[in-house]
């Protein structure tokens, strides 16, 4: 599946960041690619965009030791705030638009994430000590402990 981002999101984002803490451009590019996990904005695209955010006041720099570190406004905080509120305010829109079922569904979904990130970490601790024993010439004890495992789930359904 081909990532896009969309036209006007970059502002935002970096609003958002900074409204956390004060940044040089390059930590900026580094954190917006750790938040998306696929894009890393090129310093082409950051750089005039910082100097459009300061020109209206949506930002400042100021010089620490030898970066230039920029950090939000009032003004940059309030547009941030604007932009978080028109967000709510759209996904409630399509929220409504699909009526109470998709809602319903969307609840189920967060549910289950939820559930999942409590549950995957001991999962994947699981994982390594089959792994684990398997490696050490162990793996038919591994075995009988995951069938009896499986047995044991099977009655909670």
């Amino acid at each position: 599946m081909k990532k896009i981002v969309l036209k006007g999101f970059l502002e935002p984002m970096i609003l958002s960041i900074l409204k956390e803490k004060p940044m040089h451009g390059y930590a900026l590019i580094k954190e917006i690619y750790l938040r998306t996990k696929f894009w890393k904005p090129s310093p082409g695209t950051i750089y005039p965009l910082l100097r459009k955010m300061e020109e209206e006041k949506l930002i400042k720099k100021s010089k620490k030791k030898r970066r230039v570190e920029y950090e939000i406004t009032k003004k940059g905080i309030e547009k941030v705030e604007n932009f978080v509120k028109l967000k709510r305010e759209i996904e409630n829109k399509i929220k409504n638009f699909f009526g109470p079922s998709i809602r319903k569904e969307i609840e189920k979904w967060e549910k289950r994430k939820k559930v999942f990130k409590e549950v995957f970490p001991e999962i994947r601790k699981h994982f390594y000590l089959i792994y684990s024993s398997i490696l050490k010439g162990k793996k038919e004890e591994a075995l009988k402990i995951i069938k009896e495992s499986n047995k044991k789930l099977r009655k909670l359904l």
